[in-house]
């Protein structure tokens, strides 16, 4: 799941990663794709990990794709409770990733299914989610099941 903390990155990747930041709260899911050696990223990052190469090209995703993997959290750790959407209950949630027909892989907040609802390969889309917490803007990815 996304949790956008920028006082953990240095100016420079904060300028970086911008845009990314600009295109979900626009409501656009972007991926980027490494110019050089093709490897697909989500989030977005600054520098390729197989290839080292900075240069990407950014490239909006339709949104959906199928479940490959869930778990349901419990006992959320300390630090990850401002994260949790509001509208989330705090003991027991499920988290998700599913791949997009564009060959994403996307981790986020699963709602409106119950744990013995959910299954691998299941149709969902994602979309951001932004809302305040303690004062702060967040941003995070909800993966919600197509019907």
């Amino acid at each position: 799941m996304i949790i956008i903390e920028f006082e953990a990155f240095s100016i420079l990747s904060h300028t970086k990663v911008n845009d990314f930041v600009n295109f979900l709260e626009k409501g656009k899911i972007i991926g980027t794709i490494c110019k050089k050696c093709g490897k697909k990223y989500f989030p977005s990052v600054t520098d390729c990990r197989k290839c080292l190469s900075n240069q990407f090209e950014w490239v909006e995703l339709d949104n959906k794709g199928k479940l490959e993997t869930f778990t349901m959290i419990s006992v959320p750790p300390s630090r990850v409770q401002d994260y949790i959407p509001p509208s989330y209950n705090f003991n027991h949630y499920l988290i998700g990733i599913i791949k997009t027909n564009e060959g994403f892989r996307v981790m986020g907040w699963i709602r409106g299914l119950k744990l013995e609802d959910i299954e691998i390969g299941m149709d969902m889309k994602c979309k951001p989610l932004i809302f305040n917490r303690r004062g702060r803007k967040r941003v995070t990815i909800e993966l919600i099941p197509l019907k």
